[in-house]
């Protein structure tokens, strides 16, 4: 008898809320924050969950995203999944240190229309969320050590 293959959840921006809650529980990959001041490297991630284990929050945006702090300064951002949304979940403080698990997505012009059509972000909010190519799309965010 052969075992039949194992599934793989695949998530693509506007999945349901059930889909990127499979796809939160897959294990993720302990990257450090200077893993996403290259381009190059952040891009390589795409498609995978990843976990950041401390973070400074630079600043919020919207109702469901904030940017973290990586070495040298630079923002990145990240955005709430559709289940942290959907349960209330607030955004962390400005200035906190925060522990961060998703999946690495890619930033691209059909993305950003959808978060302005749904009302995520608003047309000023767009082009400060234009700043950099990828993202991660959280399925959990908490004090960083928790």
């Amino acid at each position: 008898t052969r075992e039949p293959p194992a599934s793989v959840a695949v998530v693509e921006p506007g999945d349901t809320a059930s889909d990127t809650t499979v796809a939160a529980a897959a294990p993720a990959t302990v990257i450090e924050p200077d893993a996403l001041t290259q381009a190059e490297t952040a891009r390589a991630l795409l498609g995978q969950n990843v976990e950041l284990t401390s973070v400074t929050v630079q600043d919020v945006l919207g109702s469901q995203m904030f940017w973290i702090g990586l070495p040298g300064g630079s923002p990145y951002l990240v955005k709430l999944d559709s289940a942290l949304v959907a349960a209330g979940t607030a955004l962390p403080q400005v200035g906190g240190n925060v522990r961060v698990v998703g999946r690495m997505m890619d930033k691209t012009p059909a993305v950003l229309d959808g978060w302005q059509e749904s009302g995520v972000l608003d047309s000023d909010q767009r082009t400060l969320a234009e700043f950099g190519s990828t993202y991660i799309e959280a399925g959990r965010v908490e004090p960083a050590g928790s």
